[in-house]
């Protein structure tokens, strides 16, 4: 935030000094650099002590003498001396008693350039560049600080939101059917960043401009920035009276426009009744009314959104007008209150303050829907964790012996059971596939292994050991998965592997994916490892995504793996994916939630179930033999028809 802060007040101190250079150039261009100061007024000197050591001191000889003046019927004579093209030396001359003297006379007479009008454009156009650079510079850091700030908050809460999703799983938000996790993280979030970005990039530059512009035309001329801002708060208060007038009279009229829409949608509706009854000519005046209405009310609706709109700008030209009319009044002025580049520079002092009032209420605009975002955040990082590890839980060893259900259920927020009274076992080190004649039941099942999810009702047992007595890192270390969706992120192929874990070896990453089969056509994309992939980067066919999540898997040497396969595989890299799974499979658990006839016929065994229920089990060749469901389901599964009249030869 201090560098936020710091960047702002640069930008705002560089700008201030453009206009200043901007200024001088202006009034360079006006007195082209003459200047002609009074001498002696009928014989008496016009000039203090002073003034005249300061003007030798400046300006030295002028370019003429003398000039003389007729003023009275005495024929007085004034005599002045005149300087030409001596660059900036009117500005300096008119500015000597204001605080700018302190300096700007020495500036002056050090800086030779500043001394003749070829010399002085050339160094204020150069100074006008260096300093517009500069405040621009300063205006990007400002910038840069604001959205890196905004970035790392959104960062924080999509972290959390991430580890949230862990405790309390990814459904929709209770009573927020709207409002998914993945709307959350996304949408809502984007929202927040952007509108920290603009709030830290708008509120300190913008406020600190505002006050200093103002205080810069005030020291101008009070008058004129006072008369200024009072006009300017004359145009905010009709410009809010005017929109709200048009926008409380354009909503009357559209909800009259949308009641004469209802009534001629009704015509519509009726218009088979009317047509049986052979009453068609009937309806067509009512029509023909309610139509001619609807579209005097729509015009009406247009025209009321306009509202204020012509006073607004009659106000705006009127106070424009009023302006220019006290700007000119004070310049015409003998002797002039303010000289033309003086009212130049308040012109664009306070025109320039416009910019960081406009920016002011849009950023007030967003707070609305920010706070809207931050409620649904906070509302899903305060809900209640699904999954709760118990202050005593202990640490799972790798399992050695078995995974155990023992009527498990699990039921939705509606009471509903998604699964209904598994029991089962499962030996360590078997690989089982898990089909069904729904898409979600063997997924649950699995996730209540991982624990994402806790059963309702029954437990779940790895070597005798409830997991809910366990902790969570530790049966998480020991249980991976890996799914079809959301398997890439954007990012090298060696950073999807790895999941930003700076434990694991480069050497180690290439074994992972050699045991995966995927080292092979990693090495042929466009950089090998370190190719970009995901959803912004190149595209991966189903198999090998899934080849690079096995490999992310298998580098973490789970004890349970868990992998669902993608609803297709394309045949070139069917025999890579068989081949991975199996390596997959050695020396670990392999829960498969198959959807190929092969991954279910390579299966030591099988879990069929239907409607939340465990259907049948056994192996390949037992469920070939003794159950339907389970033929049925294998052959909604093959591509291969040769496969299934071979499974049929082994029933009929």
């Amino acid at each position: 935030m201090l560098s936020i802060v710091a960047a702002s007040v640069a930008f705002v101190v560089l700008y201030l000094a453009f206009l200043a250079v901007v200024f001088a150039l202006v009034d360079l261009l006006v007195t082209k650099g003459q200047l002609e100061v009074p001498l002696s007024l009928g014989g008496q000197s016009t000039l203090s002590e002073a003034d005249e050591q300061l003007l030798a001191q400046l300006a030295g000889q002028p370019n003429v003498a003398a000039a003389e003046d007729a003023l009275s019927p005495a024929r007085q004579r004034r005599v002045a001396a005149v300087y030409y093209q001596r660059g900036l030396l009117p500005l300096v001359w008119r500015t000597r008693d204001s605080w700018l003297g302190t300096w700007l006379p020495d500036l002056y007479q050090n800086l030779s350039p500043l001394r003749s009008n070829f010399g002085s454009l050339l160094l204020l156009i150069g100074a006008g560049l260096v300093l517009g650079a500069l405040a621009f510079l300063a205006l990007y850091l400002a910038d840069r600080f604001a959205r890196a700030a905004a970035l790392g908050v959104a960062t924080r809460l999509r972290r959390e939101i991430h580890a949230q999703v862990f405790l309390v799983g990814s459904s929709e938000l209770p009573g927020r059917s709207d409002r998914s996790v993945v709307q959350i993280f996304t949408d809502d979030v984007s929202t927040i960043q952007q509108t920290l970005a603009q709030w830290w990039r708008v509120i300190p530059r913008g406020l600190l401009l505002l006050v200093v512009l103002i205080a810069a035309a005030l020291a101008i001329n009070v008058w004129l920035a006072l008369t200024a801002v009072l006009l300017a708060c004359l145009i905010w208060v009709l410009a809010n009276w005017a929109g709200a007038s048009a926008r409380a009279r354009k909503n009357i009229l559209e909800d009259r426009a949308n009641n004469q829409m209802t009534a001629l949608v009704e015509g519509i509706k009726q218009s088979r009744m009317v047509a049986g009854y052979m009453l068609e000519d009937m309806p067509g005046a009512p029509f023909a009314e309610n139509l001619e209405a609807y579209n005097r009310l729509a015009m009406r609706t247009y025209v009321g959104g306009l509202v204020g709109l012509p006073l607004l700008y009659l106000t705006l030209l009127v106070c424009g007008a009023l302006f220019a009319l006290l700007v000119g009044a004070v310049i015409l002025r003998e002797p002039p209150g303010i000289s033309f580049p003086g009212a130049v520079l308040l012109t664009m002092l306070l025109s320039t303050a416009a910019v960081p009032l406009h920016r002011l209420a849009t950023v007030r605009a967003m707070i609305p829907r920010a706070e809207l975002a931050a409620a649904a955040v906070f509302d899903y990082l305060e809900r209640e964790p699904a999954v709760v590890q118990k202050p005593s839980a202990i640490e799972l060893p790798r399992p050695q012996r078995q995974i155990q259900f023992a009527d498990v259920v699990l039921r939705n927020s509606t009471g509903q059971a998604l699964l209904n009274k598994l029991s089962f076992t499962i030996p360590v080190g078997s690989r089982v596939a898990l089909i069904s004649s729904d898409a979600h039941t063997p997924l649950l099942a699995a996730c209540l292994v991982a624990r994402l999810y806790d059963a309702t009702e029954g437990r779940i047992l790895i070597d005798g050991h409830d997991i809910r007595d366990l902790t969570l890192a530790s049966l998480r270390r020991h249980v991976a998965m890996v799914l079809q969706d959301g398997l890439l992120f954007t990012a090298t192929v060696a950073d999807n592997i790895a999941c930003g874990d700076s434990r694991f070896s480069v050497s180690e990453i290439r074994d992972a994916a050699k045991k995966a089969k995927a080292y092979d056509f990693i090495e042929v994309l466009a950089h090998g490892f370190s190719t970009i992939i995901g959803e912004h980067g190149q595209s991966l066919r189903p198999g090998e995504a899934l080849r690079i999540g096995l490999a992310r898997a298998l580098l973490r040497d789970p004890a349970i793996l868990i992998v669902e396969e993608p609803a297709e595989i394309d045949p070139e890299t069917a025999k890579e994916v068989d081949e991975a799974l199996a390596a997959a499979a050695e020396g670990r658990t392999l829960l498969l939630l198959a959807n190929r006839a092969i991954s279910i016929l390579n299966s030591d065994q099988v879990l069929v179930f239907h409607d939340g229920r465990l259907a049948a089990r056994g192996t390949p060749q037992e469920l070939a033999q003794s159950s339907e469901l389970y033929r049925i389901l294998l052959y909604s599964k093959s591509q291969d028809f040769r496969l299934v009249f071979k499974l049929q030869g082994q029933y009929r």
